[in-house]
């Protein structure tokens, strides 16, 4: 029987991905911030399956919002019970797919009851990192494979919106970010967008935040998220944290930034890089810079897109490229101080990265070029900026691009 599904436009990028675990005893876990699309990808799934083998049967549960139809309430046990009701004993190819798993209390129980069995093909999503830790971990280490998902790339935002590749295309994306649902929305309707991140605040800092931190102070989240935002690619820590609150009068001890951080990057709102001295070749216990998972969201909690913010969203947006597709990032830290804003590593693949959004002076090009030559390996090293006059230039080896040249390229 064919399950009916909303519309959706395909995300190829992630599809890919997950095709070869299609059938495979393997439980599929899509993590990702709420609203980047792991809903939809679910019902790709499901038309892949079904595409594939049209006799498989499929039980698909939307947990916060099917908890109210189906017989499946809060408890682990009613639905374990409730999923093994719908197969047959002759059923060949039998499919659970759980969205938002993680609101049903002992879910994980019910995961490795079903993957003990060996013949269901399981997929799970969950927002928030808690998933893949803790009890999930232990009971099934080795028995599943994580796929993050991210909000829309720039090419995914030009097909989700219509619109044709250029300059005007690439700051509507710097300014509105990659939510999906944006596309059910006029992006010119300024109001409605606005009351659209509004509600997505509302959503991450309620669920995904301030559950994680019972009685705390909504109105110090939202200081800290905004802080984090006014301050992406600087070089943060705890410390610097509380002594930037206490000079605005918010006293809050040094764990407690600790344990926030922590939670903000369990939730996927932002995403943080650690230091990695190139000299020492090892990692540095120090500050980190933190990145936002979505650009409009970050616009949004810093009352909206500034073109004094453009060389931060630059780095953010190129940052976001990286973990799209499938990097590993940390931030190089040379002599003297130096960085390199990127390393990105894939497998055996790995290159260095420098974003400067625009070359003023010969000692700033001077130095963001030679931050890239610090390195001595034969590992490629490109330069991005949003000077376009400078796109496809080499420079010492350095092959420079245009902001949006590379995120084309890098997909």
């Amino acid at each position: 029987m064919k399950i009916e599904h909303p519309d959706y436009i395909t995300r190829p990028m992630y599809m890919n991905r997950i095709k070869p675990h299609i059938g495979s005893s393997l439980i599929k876990v899509l993590t990702g911030q709420r609203r980047v699309g792991k809903s939809y990808l679910l019902f790709q799934v499901i038309d892949e399956i079904q595409k594939e083998d049209p006799k498989a049967t499929i039980v698909s549960i939307n947990i916060p919002k099917d908890r109210f139809d189906l017989p499946i309430g809060t408890s682990s046990k009613d639905l374990y019970k409730y999923i093994v009701s719908q197969f047959k004993d002759t059923d060949t190819h039998k499919v659970v797919l759980l969205d938002e798993v993680q609101e049903i209390d002992g879910f994980e129980q019910v995961l490795s009851a079903l993957y003990e069995h060996g013949e269901y093909d399981i997929y799970v999503t969950g927002s928030n990192s808690h998933l893949l830790s803790g009890d999930l971990a232990t009971l099934l280490s080795g028995r599943y494979t994580e796929l993050e998902i991210h909000g829309l790339s720039y090419l995914e935002f030009l097909s989700f919106h219509n619109l044709e590749d250029s300059e005007e295309s690439l700051g509507k994306y710097l300014r509105l970010g990659g939510l999906p649902y944006l596309c059910h929305i006029s992006l010119e309707d300024h109001e409605l967008v606005q009351d659209y991140f509004n509600t997505v605040e509302e959503t991450i800092l309620l669920n995904d935040v301030l559950n994680a931190h019972k009685g705390s102070s909504k109105e110090l989240f939202r200081f800290l998220v905004r802080f984090l935002a006014d301050n992406i690619g600087s070089p943060v820590s705890a410390n610097s944290i509380s002594k930037y609150m206490k000079s605005q009068h918010m006293s809050i001890t040094v764990p407690s930034i600790i344990s926030f951080l922590e939670t903000l990057g369990r939730a996927y709102l932002v995403h943080q890089t650690s230091f990695y001295d190139l000299e020492g070749k090892q990692f540095l216990d120090i500050s980190a810079k933190y990145y936002y998972e979505d650009l409009g969201l970050r616009n949004h909690l810093c009352g909206g897109f500034k073109v004094s913010d453009r060389a931060k969203v630059t780095e953010n947006v190129v940052y976001l490229s990286l973990i799209q597709n499938g990097y590993t990032v940390t931030t190089g830290r040379g002599p003297k101080g130096k960085e390199i804003d990127f390393i990105a590593t894939k497998g055996e693949k790995k290159m260095y990265l420098q974003v400067c959004e625009r070359f003023e002076t010969k000692e700033k090009t001077e130095t963001e070029f030679g931050n890239l030559l610090i390195p001595r390996d034969v590992y490629p090293r490109f330069m991005i900026t949003a000077d376009t006059s400078m796109d496809g230039m080499m420079q010492d080896g350095i092959k420079v691009f245009s902001l949006r040249h590379w995120l084309k390229e890098v997909q």
